[in-house]
């Protein structure tokens, strides 16, 4: 577009020089590339999760893939293999998960938080509400929120800047036109207003289960 318009207006040309070609060099110029998950590898068949370069091994200097190690109820091993063959555009070959779970520190994405203008101010709102006695209007009136504000007498979520979560997990299709399922866990800060608490931008991604199907039996190697 810049080069287009730089024909007309030689102004423009020189800045055309300098924007970004695609939306991935914008990205990169800009900082927005960087990955900050922290990747695990995912045994396709049980879901047991590994550090990649716990799943390899070396074989006459070549990598293999280790299979999972995990016990079944009947104590006997998962043996999946973890990892896969990919052809390179090269001609060679390198070893790559099946599948990688995504996982976002919680106390990272809380530290950034809290350095939002106003972030810590709305945490402590809670406190000053005035509803009447008796009357239920959000978590803070109900039992559990009550009982937690001191454990072992000692002052817990009554002491300021301590923190409650809800984690939530959500399985969806994120394409319209196939059969392709993904999980996210997902973290709420229920200090915050209940008007504040569901925003997309308050709102704490934890980690993403890969496709293509929800887990079958359970979710307790990601938790």
């Amino acid at each position: 577009m810049f080069d287009s318009i730089g024909t007309i207006f030689p102004v423009v040309a020189s800045f055309a020089v300098l924007f970004p070609k695609s939306v991935h060099l914008l990205h990169k110029q800009l900082g927005l590339d960087k990955d900050r998950f922290i990747k695990y590898v995912v045994c396709p068949r049980c879901h047991t999760l590994y550090n990649f370069d716990d799943c390899y091994e070396l074989v006459c200097g070549r990598k293999v893939t280790k299979k999972c190690t995990f016990l079944h109820f009947r104590r006997t091993k998962c043996g999946e293999p973890l990892l896969k063959d990919v052809s390179l555009k090269s001609g060679g070959t390198k070893l790559y998960p099946h599948k990688v779970y995504c996982y976002n520190s919680i106390i990272d994405s809380l530290r950034q938080f809290l350095q939002r203008p106003g972030f810590v101010n709305k945490c402590e709102l809670w406190r000053s509400r005035d509803i009447p006695s008796g009357l239920l209007a959000d978590i803070f009136d109900g039992h559990i929120w009550k009982e937690w504000q001191y454990v072992g007498e000692k002052p817990y979520l009554a002491a300021p800047r301590n923190y409650a979560f809800m984690l939530n997990v959500y399985c969806f299709q994120p394409f319209k036109h196939s059969v392709y399922s993904v999980g996210v866990l997902y973290m709420v800060l229920m200090n915050l207003p209940r008007a504040e608490r569901f925003k997309p931008e308050t709102v704490f991604l934890v980690g993403v289960i890969p496709g293509p199907h929800e887990p079958k039996h359970n979710i307790n190697s990601y938790l």
